[in-house]
């Protein structure tokens, strides 16, 4: 039977499929959805509902316990449900451009996830509860509220982070807690220093601090 079906650019104000079992991806993004269950999708693999108008992420997430990629970026989510911690095989999470401003503490149960996107919220150092996602390589974190770092110390595998256009004015010594980060991108912030950890990082290869404040080429403060 079928196990990929594509209805993206339609005119779907709502997803409720019932007999779907069997069905491993589901594309339906470029909507005008505004309410969704995924209880008849127990054994999707993969799910796109990006370019919608959901106010809250699906009814039933926690039945998806097969899901791997899960795409819910440009809506209008302004909270996630503890069940999104149900998702422990998922890899790939978008939730760009959205209203987040925390993200629940189960969120760090995700132990699988190796991509997310959170650019383009409303997210706060406090809010930002990243856990102990030890498979996660690459965040993206920019277009936020962001005045100092979020905790990232426990992010082990991370190679790439991502903290363009915040309102970050200064950086803890918690960066040299990620000894696989490679690209560091810092861009449109109001940084003026850095600290001198950072230049120790032997796998660091890209450092992006384009649109900050700094007043002399050596960036490294004390």
């Amino acid at each position: 039977g079928v196990t990929t079906v594509s209805l993206a650019r339609n005119e779907l104000a709502a997803l409720r499929p019932e007999g779907a079992e069997r069905l491993q991806s589901l594309d339906v993004s470029h909507n005008s959805i505004a309410g969704a269950d995924c209880a008849g999708l127990a054994g999707l693999r993969a799910l796109d509902l990006s370019f919608n108008a959901l106010a809250s992420p699906p009814a039933a997430l926690d039945c998806m316990r097969w899901l791997r990629e899960l795409n819910l970026g440009h809506n209008r989510i302004a909270a996630l449900p503890a069940a999104v911690g149900a998702l422990e095989g998922l890899v790939f999470l978008d939730l760009s451009h959205n209203q987040l401003q925390e993200l629940p503490e189960e969120f760090g149960n995700l132990a699988c996830l190796e991509t997310l996107y959170l650019n383009g919220n409303r997210l706060t150092a406090a809010g930002c509860r990243l856990g102990a996602l030890c498979s996660l390589r690459m965040v993206d974190l920019s277009q936020n509220r962001l005045a100092a770092l979020p905790d990232v110390a426990l992010l082990a595998s991370l190679a790439k982070l991502y903290l363009n256009d915040n309102r970050l004015a200064s950086l803890g010594r918690e960066l040299r807690l990620l000894p696989k980060l490679r690209e560091l991108s810092l861009r449109g912030n109001r940084l003026s220093s850095l600290p001198a950890e950072l230049a120790d990082m032997p796998r660091l290869a890209l450092l992006d601090l384009a649109d900050n404040e700094f007043a002399e080429p050596s960036v490294y403060g004390s």
